[in-house]
């Protein structure tokens, strides 16, 4: 996989460089290779869009307590045959 997350930088500075493109974009995920380390600097990194989803840790009360009512509503369905 790292040298996938390799090739796919150096494809990324190939296009900036190529005069028949006009830019590229670099995805990454956060906390994932691209969020640390790298030189994104001048026209390389014109611009960041970070987005995520804000998901709850498994063991908060809340998250727990909707998972077991959602998997007791699960097993009374299939035992009646739905």
């Amino acid at each position: 996989e790292s040298k996938l997350f390799a090739q796919a930088a150096e494809d990324f500075r190939a296009k900036l460089d190529d005069p028949a493109f006009r830019g590229a974009i670099f995805f990454g995920v956060c906390r994932g290779k691209a969020s640390e380390g790298l030189d994104f600097s001048d026209r390389a990194g014109r611009a960041v869009i970070v987005t995520g989803i804000p998901f709850a840790m498994k063991t908060d009360p809340q998250v727990r307590i909707k998972k077991e009512v959602l998997d007791d509503e699960c097993r009374k369905r299939r035992g009646e045959g739905r």
